[in-house]
């Protein structure tokens, strides 16, 4: 694994998960439900890196990367709300 391409994974599923956690408030219709689903989402992902990937492949680990950078969107709708 290079940690270089570990953490530009990183940064792609963090840009994704921003964009998204903004879809799916405005499709929830509530801030506070997005966050909760992008924290329980997050809270799988660790658990999956902790439990599930003894011996994975490099591969499976990046994938595994994007998707806890995905977790980390809702980043933007906690700053939001924490301005409102």
């Amino acid at each position: 694994m290079l940690p270089n391409r570990v953490i530009a994974l990183f940064y792609t599923g963090i840009a994704v998960g921003d964009i998204g956690s903004g879809l799916l408030s405005q499709l929830l219709r509530s801030r506070r439900k997005a966050v909760f689903a992008f924290l329980f989402f997050s809270i799988v992902t660790n658990l999956v890196l902790v439990f599930a990937m003894n011996g994975a492949s490099t591969v499976a680990l990046y994938v595994l990367v994007i998707f806890l950078g995905l977790g980390m969107g809702y980043w933007v709708l906690f700053v939001t709300i924490a301005a409102e």
